[in-house]
Order: structure tokens, then C-alpha cells, then sequence
């Protein structure tokens, strides 16, 4: 399998946009905000349509995340939610691999590299950054990791080594 980084750059090339809404809208995705307990959201496919839940208690950034997290499972893992609902409870369980890829996913289509680095060469820490892009920190951290992954020496020491 190509890397997540590799696929998710052919996305943004193919659809010209990291707004998983528009892309989700793209692939004939139905995409439904609504009130679904105490889940963020799933994935999973009914009658052969895949299909992307968003809890209508959360923010819009959080929204995004999710339609992106989402996203990332159904570039990822179509097989498993073709068989099971793929729920989402707490964005950053990233011990489970499928929950990872698709951190991974959502990571890298949201936060674009070379506005990362323009936010730290203007000298704002990761908090201020996370905080300007209105991303959660761990969103922030698991891209920063994938940097490093791709030859970054991003300083991680303050990143929550419990979630991996």
C-alpha cells in the first residue's frame, strides 16, 4: 500500500481541496450531521452507499476533523466497513492501527506542511499554531510525527506519549 501522505497528496491533486466535505461531496459520499449519541461520528456503507455520520453536538472545526477522519476510512478501510460500522467515540485512540491510519488520514489532509512551517518560522510555539489553525494538539502532533517520518526533526518530547 502507497503511503497515507502519498494517497492523501493524489487526493488534494485530483479534487484541488483538503475540505473533506467538498471531496466526501465529490465521491458521491452521503454525508449527514445529525444527533447520534454519544458517537462524533461513523462510517459504514447501507445499501452499498458509503455513508459519513458527524455528531451535530460538535463544532465546526471538530466537524471537519471528523468528515476528514471519516474520509480517511473510507480510502483506507472500505473492506472492514463494508462488514461493520466504523464508530468514532474519542477522536485519538491511536493504539488501534485502523484508528491510526485514519488519525494519520485527517492529519495530513487538514494541516498543510508548508503552512506549518511558515507558522514556525514566524516564531509561533506548536500550542499557539494548533490553536491559530483551531486544530486540536494531537491533530498537530500526529502530523508532526508524520514530518519526522518524512526526514523533519520536529522536537516531540511534549506530545502525549500515552495515546500511541
Amino acid at each position: 500500500m502507497e503511503s497515507i501522505y502519498a494517497l492523501v497528496m493524489q487526493i488534494i491533486m485530483q479534487y484541488g481541496t483538503r475540505d473533506p466535505f467538498e471531496i466526501a461531496e465529490c465521491l458521491g459520499i452521503y454525508l449527514k450531521v445529525a444527533d447520534i449519541g454519544r458517537q462524533q461520528g461513523f462510517f459504514r456503507y447501507i445499501d452499498g452507499v458509503p455513508c459519513i455520520f458527524i455528531s451535530s453536538r460538535l463544532n465546526m472545526f471538530q466537524r471537519i476533523l471528523v468528515c476528514a477522519h471519516e474520509l480517511g476510512h473510507y480510502f483506507l478501510h472500505s473492506d472492514i466497513a463494508k462488514e461493520s460500522v466504523l464508530r468514532e467515540f474519542g477522536m485519538f485512540n491511536m493504539k488501534d492501527v485502523i484508528e491510526n491510519e485514519a488519525n494519520v488520514f485527517a492529519s495530513e489532509l487538514l494541516l498543510d506542511e508548508d503552512e506549518l512551517l511558515e507558522h514556525f518560522e514566524e516564531g509561533y510555539t506548536v500550542f499557539q499554531a494548533a490553536s491559530m489553525l483551531g486544530y486540536n494538539i494531537n491533530l498537530l502532533y500526529i502530523k508532526l510525527r508524520e514530518m519526522n517520518n518524512r526526514g523533519y526533526d520536529f522536537d516531540l518530547s511534549w506530545g502525549n506519549s500515552e495515546l500511541f
